[in-house]
């Protein structure tokens, strides 16, 4: 991948979860300086772009079933496993 086409990647995931380029560094890379580094042009090596791509996949399958889970309160019924009878 080259460096732009990751870095198009990168801000395109900041946006979309609203995450701050430090918060995302920390998490990602363990780095809180990394997003400012790849934007001023330093080069990735593939080991830290997968590193970095799997967080973003993560992140998403997090949110997205957190999303899934917090649905049932909008039907006003119970999440499928809450035990009957209490």
């Amino acid at each position: 991948m080259t460096k732009k086409d990751f870095l198009e990647k990168v801000e395109f995931f900041l946006k979309k979860n609203k995450m701050t380029p430090t918060a995302f560094g920390i998490a990602s890379a363990n780095n809180p300086g990394f997003v400012f580094d790849i934007r001023s042009g330093r080069e990735c090596r593939e080991a830290t772009q997968k590193r970095v791509l799997g967080f973003m996949e993560e992140y998403e399958k997090v949110q997205k079933g957190a999303e899934d889970r917090n649905s049932w309160i909008s039907f006003n019924q119970p999440p499928p496993d809450f035990p009957v009878g209490f």
